[in-house]
């Protein structure tokens, strides 16, 4: 129990620097707290209690000197008031040192070494030389201890008169934490004695010279290079290693670069004894090390303790708790490869439905040359560190998309894939950054462009889709954010092309595209007769296009519902566009409780639907307050649908749309442009000037209405004339979707959009 209080109080010390004194009992003594940094991203630590947090523990030290001390190796060690007390809810931990009373400027190194030379070279300016051990402690996966993690930390206040300026030495790391990882499947037990890591070409232990000391980005340079070699000792009785076991280990290893940068260790050689002096050996092509940083590694799968080549794994097993997790390309490649394969094991174990992968790392980025292929006939979860920040793939390779194939038992959730000004996709199928063909579940994912990037910077010549060429399963909660150059009049789709499954509460909200010239859908490009489109909605701004538009839909032979174009969304193009479907064609199609409120601009242009050949579109309405703009002489236009061919529109309306025809011979209606067949019925148009449809031939209306707020007029538009408005207003009413308080000529109808 005390020793656990301990560990609180000392913990607490580490977080909060504490405003400290100089000593009143002699002029040559000083103490003070001492801090370790830290920052926000969970991917960049220094401490390292559970990867978090180092600990300075009672009896530490650490090398000090001062602008006045010249040539010195002082300690400080760290020591609490009583240490016969029980009162642990007490401690008040400091360093104490002895340095001359006049000092102004401090240097401290850690770890303590009687080789460590901390020089004043007059005012701010020292000399450090900071010995890091050839021989390191074994470190498990909870806790870093405080051994051998070389520091710096700086200091410059006033200490020669009082009230003295309270300090802490804020230490700042000159190392970067690699994690290697072990698997046993030797088929035995054993006791891990000892590893030992060597470098072609770089110092990893010795004498190193502390640069940049007084900033936010100090690193080393070598001043021993013969000293390559550090070992991680387990104790005579070495660490327990069982069958089918993975075990955690923390290399540390000098940065010689600063904190923004990269060191990259290349072919480090790793041996593994263990207690019975066998041993084998494997080299590591690169590690790329970042001062404040943990770098994960493969796993070494250690098959044979005489084969003497331990084959690279994939850290974790699989399981909720402890899933398999992605640090790197080569992580990735290996995960591909496991699935790809017709054993489909990784680690040797079966991949199953209830297998978990965890994406660690936002930095990994997909090329020609290292991924020719993607993966295939994914099942399991495959998950992300942070599903709230998106951590990313970047994608530039020309036409091999992230996962091949996503079966039914298949789950991808929480993950972003960037392109970048390198991506050209060439595919006559159809392409997709992230997804060929999805019959499982993609969840929260996000299409995007590489962050910075400035550029249209995904250039397209075959069909693209952002999350998904085909997909029979589900696509909920995604986004796209990209921005794309498309060429030779290919189809494009935010979500995905081809829908058989459900495509539900997604949405294209930054998407711009330029030289666009082929057709064009902000979610879904063809939503089949099995597919379904619910909860989603359009709000980007599509400008200068000349293509054929769908905000929500391209062409629909199955069921769009409860979608939207927001008013903040806006689609200009000479071509034709519908605010929710381009073209409604199944007999069984249906487009219902859709509604559009952003301004649209075409050749033709239909508020719900441009073209209407089947199926119904009902419970929808028009509140596209800002206009609808049609361009030439050849123009049609309506309200709610543009072209009526055949099929139902029932219990819709327009509100106060505002038509602008570009040309006198434009066919404009308030509701419908051009009606050659199928029927109305209960559907209105509140406009001050236009007329309910622009022509119409062999079409039924029954209960429908234009109703002209500045007269107060109901123009009924039926074969069967309605003696009173009560029928519209009762049905309306008896719909959840609309809100009607019936006109004056005073006041306007009050609507509002469905809402469950």
């Amino acid at each position: 129990m005390k020793k656990l209080s301990i560990a609180i109080a000392l913990l607490t010390l580490a977080l909060l620097p504490m405003a400290c004194q100089k000593e009143k009992t002699g002029n040559d003594e000083f103490r003070f707290t001492a801090t370790t940094e830290r920052l926000q991203n969970d991917d960049a630590k220094v401490q390292l209690v559970e990867e978090r947090y180092i600990i300075w523990e009672y009896d530490d030290e650490i090398s000090i000197g001062s602008n006045t001390s010249g040539d010195t190796k002082n300690k400080a060690w760290l020591y609490y008031s009583d240490p016969n007390s029980t009162d642990w809810g007490a401690y008040n931990g400091v360093f104490l040192t002895t340095l001359p009373s006049n000092s102004e400027y401090f240097l401290g190194l850690h770890p303590c070494s009687d080789n460590n030379v901390i020089s004043s070279l007059g005012g701010t300016s020292f000399s450090a030389t900071i010995d890091i051990p050839a021989a390191q402690t074994y470190r498990n996966d909870n806790t870093f201890d405080k051994q051998v993690f070389p520091m710096v930390a700086w200091y410059g206040g006033t200490w020669t008169s009082d009230p003295y300026t309270p300090f802490n030495l804020d230490f700042h790391s000159l190392a970067a934490i690699v994690r290697l990882q072990f698997l046993n499947t030797t088929g035995a037990a054993s006791a891990i004695r000892s590893i030992t890591v060597t470098s072609p070409d770089k110092q990893l232990c010795g004498l190193f010279t502390v640069n940049n000391y007084n900033t936010n980005d100090p690193y080393l340079s070598s001043l021993e290079s013969a000293k390559k070699t550090v070992t991680i000792d387990c104790g005579e009785s070495g660490v327990a290693f069982a069958n089918n076991q993975l075990l955690t280990f923390y290399l540390v290893l000098p940065a010689y670069t600063g904190r923004d940068n990269t060191t990259r260790y290349s072919n480090l050689s790793v041996t593994v004894t263990n207690t019975s002096s066998q041993s084998c050996s494997s080299t590591i092509s690169f590690v790329n090390t970042r001062r404040n940083g943990i770098t994960y590694m493969q796993a070494l799968d250690i098959n044979s303790w005489t084969s003497g080549s331990p084959s690279p794994t994939i850290s974790g097993n699989g399981t909720a708790d402890r899933p398999f997790k992605i640090y790197d390309i080569e992580d990735l490649k290996y995960l591909r490869d496991c699935y790809n394969s017709t054993a489909r094991t990784i680690n040797g174990q079966a991949i199953t439905a209830d297998t978990y992968i965890k994406l660690m790392r936002s930095d990994i980025v997909l090329t020609n040359s290292n991924w020719m292929a993607g993966i295939r006939n994914f099942v399991g979860h495959f998950l992300t560190m942070n599903q709230q920040s998106h951590p990313g793939i970047t994608n530039t390779c020309q036409n091999v998309p992230l996962f091949e194939s996503i079966d039914a038992d298949g789950e991808v959730v929480g993950l972003t894939v960037k392109s970048s000004g390198s991506n050209s996709m060439t595919n006559t199928t159809g392409v997709s950054p992230f997804c060929t063909q999805n019959d499982g579940r993609i969840i929260d994912c996000v299409i995007t462009n590489k962050p910075g990037s400035s550029d249209y910077t995904i250039s397209i010549f075959s069909p693209f889709a952002g999350i998904c060429v085909t997909n029979n399963g589900t696509i909920q909660g995604c986004r796209c954010e990209a921005r794309v150059q498309v060429q030779s009049n290919k189809n494009f789709a935010g979500i995905c092309l081809h829908n058989n499954g459900t495509i539900v509460g997604c949405h294209a909200t930054d998407m711009t595209l330029r030289d666009f010239s082929a057709k064009g859908a902000g979610i879904c490009f063809e939503n089949t007769a099995s597919g379904v489109v619910k909860d989603c909605y359009f709000a980007s701004n599509i400008m200068n296009s000349n293509a054929d538009w769908g905000g929500i839909v391209y062409d629909n032979s199955g069921t769009v519902k409860h979608c939207y174009m927001s008013a903040t969304g806006q689609i200009y193009t000479s071509k034709s566009v519908g605010g929710v479907v381009r073209n409604n064609i199944g007999s069984s199609s249906l487009v219902d409780y859709c509604w559009v409120a952003g301004p649209l601009q075409g050749r033709t242009a239909g508020g719900i639907v441009d073209s209407l050949v089947n199926g119904e579109v009902r419970n929808c309405f028009n509140n596209n307050s800002a206009m609808i703009t049609v361009t030439s002489a050849n123009s049609v236009c309506g309200g709610l649908v543009a072209y009526v061919k055949g099929g139902q529109v029932n219990n819709s309306y327009v509100n106060e749309i505002t038509i602008i025809p570009r040309n006198v011979n434009a066919v404009i209606g308030g509701l419908a442009g051009v009606v050659t067949g199928g029927s109305f019925s209960y559907c209105y148009s509140y406009e001050d000037d236009n007329v309910f449809y622009g022509t119409t031939t062999a079409a039924t209306y029954t209960q429908c209405y234009l109703v002209d707020g500045s007269q107060a007029n109901i123009t009924h538009v039926s074969s069967n004339p309605a003696s009173n408005f009560a029928t519209l207003t009762s049905n309306l009413n008896g719909n959840p979707y609309h809100s009607w308080v019936q006109p004056s000529s005073t006041s306007a109808p009050v609507l509002s959009p469905y809402s469950e």
